[in-house]
């Protein structure tokens, strides 16, 4: 885990916000756009994260240039992809931060990860996210990884309630991003799934 980075919206911010990795809120290991916000669309290539040393904004090809991490594990999509996105465009943009990424670091293991479960509450006060939905974009993720040749964690099935939704004990009240119990297990997760 503390050779990994990872790469996503607000709900991978979290996870810098619940201090469960090595030196907490400081952590380096968290490459998210401004505010959190990761947008899964044409300009993904191009998107922008924040350096967690300097605060400034660099191009995803470039972090991943300059600094060349051992395992870049991605998580996005919820927002801006699981809402509105086709299944052509979804992976396309998708693909497109993939090769980004490798290009500018092609020894940096890849991996994907599935689009985490929301709470009932929030997809009933967010109707054009739905459990269908989720499930749909983490098959075309999964499809994705298999022809990007990247590994792909199915990190969701841990966090799922029977009717798919997020499991209350893993939500930290906002339905969306989990706290740290959740995050937890995430990384006991990629822990006990990952590959080398």
């Amino acid at each position: 885990i503390r050779s990994t980075v990872f790469l996503g919206d607000s709900v991978i911010l979290g996870m810098r916000d619940s201090a469960v990795l090595a030196k907490g809120k400081e952590t380096d290991q968290i490459w998210c756009g401004e505010g959190g916000d990761l947008a899964l669309d044409y300009n993904i290539d191009k998107a922008a994260v924040i350096d967690p040393e300097s605060g400034r904004a660099i191009a995803i090809s470039e972090m991943a240039e300059e600094m060349k991490p051992s395992r870049i594990i991605i998580t996005v999509g919820i927002n801006n992809g699981v809402p509105y996105c086709s299944e052509e465009s979804f992976k396309a943009y998708y693909k497109k931060l993939v090769k980004t990424i490798q290009s500018a670091s092609p020894d940096t293991d890849v991996i994907l990860q599935s689009v985490f479960p929301t709470s009932k509450k929030y997809q009933k006060d967010n109707s054009a996210i739905t459990v269908e939905k989720i499930d749909l974009a983490n098959r075309w993720i999964s499809e994705i990884a298999a022809e990007c040749r990247v590994g792909y964690l199915h990190t969701c099935s841990v966090l799922k309630d029977s009717d798919g939704y997020l499991l209350s004990k893993y939500d930290s009240g906002d339905g969306l991003r989990l706290n740290a119990e959740g995050y937890r297990a995430v990384l006991h997760y990629i822990r006990t799934h990952g590959y080398k």
